[in-house]
């Protein structure tokens, strides 16, 4: 499989029809089907405060517990979080699709 790793704005262009085209592949990179990627690359300007610190929403030493939480949506909100923006982060990770949070 091939992880692009550097997806933004200016890497996603639209063509006559309004197609998104993905373009700059500089920093792709292989990668093995269950492996993961372990070099940080990309632009910084797009990169989560949780990927420069290193907390990751999701996290577990063993990677099958690790998707399993991803899967069921298990995470830890740090106690210092406001309440309004546990909400906000528990809707933009809710597993059911119907019930993310969504701009629309």
């Amino acid at each position: 499989m091939a992880s692009h790793r550097d997806l933004k704005p200016e890497n996603l262009l639209l063509d006559e029809k309004n197609n998104i085209k993905i373009a700059d592949f500089g920093m792709a990179s292989l990668q093995m089907e269950g492996s993961m990627l372990e070099t940080s690359c990309g632009s910084p300007h797009y990169a989560s405060p949780e990927i420069i610190r290193g907390a990751l929403p999701f996290d577990d030493d063993n990677l099958r517990q690790l998707l399993e939480k991803v899967k069921r949506g298990v995470f830890h909100i740090p106690h210092f979080v406001p309440p309004e923006c546990q909400d906000l982060l528990r809707g933009m990770v809710e597993v059911n699709a119907n019930k993310r949070i969504s701009y629309v």
